[in-house]
């Protein structure tokens, strides 16, 4: 009755142990029993959304998998049952890669806690990093080798979509101009500014399958192959103790554009974005918006920040589009694109005012003797006339060059680009 009450499944066990000191070993389980528990409680209370079975508490093993370029495959099948000797009670076996090309193949983990997982990823990185290092794998250019990645988790065809490409025409003409070959097994993201900038600021690399490259041939047939609505798998090239964290990451993202938050991608104007910052008056503003973020906010109702996630991006956030469905994308829709457009605006009066503070000096804009149309039309009109006095009085212009007065700046362009270099 006991032991019934106090199972959590209401299932029983019968162990029978004999031999020399039947106490100490009954001792023993009971202490690993405990243990056991604790660590199960401990990954229930802390259990991480890098896995497959994401979030919560499940009776079901962690699942998990890596992908790993061929050029090791042979290696790895070669010390495969040592590897997994390592990985203790983790569960590792060669699965589909579902590849058409065949240029990675792919490694399923399964494990009964959340520490013997990790514990298992950590020994196969370094191991698999060993061995791509000794075969001379090809790397990308944020130096992680390609076709190496740990499992993110999945993401559903809209929200793959939404976060990776925010305009289908975008979209086509990435495909159309990619630099990748047409059999490359991953998705070419170098058009996402999201992609980019993410895989730069954090060194690692997004890894998607691409939907030629899905589905392999079974008894002559072409099967597994992609669909419009199919999942899309997101693996991270990068230590897996970072994988967590990177999947975090997008699926904030996600979150975020969903509810109608969109981010401005600044490009090469990035450079203005500290004096986008820096405050309107430094000794402060009475009227409370005394940087240019709080006069957009109390301008559109939309309040921008900086992307934490890639740091290049405006954060514009309008309002949740998911609370009143009815007009609320067309009011978070109008507040977005003013605010898109003040701070365009504002960048526009930045790049000029930098244009000019970069031409100042000695009190006066050294610039404006660029432009020096006028001057060139008298001096074409004086040179016109000393021609005339020259055929009228038979004397040359040569001579003017060799006297002190020629080689004096007195050519208004000469004087303004001289100012500009020494201020």
């Amino acid at each position: 009755t006991r032991a019934v009450s106090q199972s959590k499944d209401g299932m029983l066990w019968k162990v029978v142990v004999s031999g020399m000191d039947v106490r100490k070993a009954v001792d023993w389980l009971q202490k690993m029993e405990q243990r056991i528990t604790n660590d199960l409680s401990a990954d229930a209370a802390s259990a991480p959304g890098t896995l497959l079975n994401h979030g919560g508490v499940s009776a079901k093993p962690i699942q998990t998998e890596i992908i790993l370029p061929r050029i090791v495959v042979d290696e790895v099948k070669r010390r495969f049952f040592t590897m997994k000797g390592y990985c203790y009670n983790v569960d590792v076996t060669f699965t589909h890669s579902d590849s058409k090309s065949k240029q990675f193949a792919k490694l399923s983990l399964g494990a009964g806690t959340i520490g013997e997982m990790e514990r298992a990823l950590d020994y196969l990185y370094g191991e698999l990093s060993s061995m791509c290092l000794a075969a001379r794998a090809p790397m990308t250019n944020m130096g992680v080798y390609t076709n190496l990645g740990f499992l993110g988790g999945e993401l559903s065809h809209e929200d793959y979509r939404l976060l990776f490409y925010d305009d289908e025409t975008k979209l086509s003409r990435s495909a159309a101009t990619s630099s990748k070959p047409k059999n490359e097994c991953t998705e070419d993201l170098d058009s996402s500014t999201f992609a980019v900038a993410f895989q730069q600021l954090n060194r690692c690399s997004i890894w998607v399958q691409s939907e030629q490259d899905m589905g392999r041939v079974l008894n002559n047939r072409v099967i597994n192959e992609s669909s419009p609505h199919k999942p899309r798998r997101i693996y991270f090239g990068v230590n897996p103790n970072r994988v967590s964290q990177l999947w975090g990451f997008l699926t904030s993202r996600v979150a975020d554009l969903k509810r109608g938050v969109r981010f401005l991608h600044l490009d090469k104007d990035r450079i203005y974005q500290p004096s986008l910052l820096e405050p309107i008056r430094k000794n402060g503003n009475k009227s409370g918006c005394n940087y240019f973020f709080d006069f957009v906010r109390q301008t559109t109702g939309a309040s921008v920040s900086i992307d934490s996630i890639t740091n290049c991006h405006l954060r514009i956030d309008g309002g949740d589009i998911t609370k009143n469905k009815r007009h609320a994308d067309f009011e978070v829709d109008d507040k977005v694109e003013l605010a898109e457009e003040l701070i365009w605006l504002q960048v526009e009066l930045l790049r000029d005012h930098h244009i000019r503070k970069q031409r100042w000096g000695f009190g006066r804009d050294w610039a404006l003797l660029l432009d020096d149309d006028f001057s060139s039309k008298r001096r074409g009109a004086a040179v016109s006339n000393d021609d005339d006095s020259t055929v009228a009085t038979g004397t040359s212009v040569s001579k003017l060059t060799s006297t002190a007065e020629a080689l004096r700046l007195s050519d208004n362009r000469a004087v303004g680009t001289a100012c500009l270099e020494m201020s």
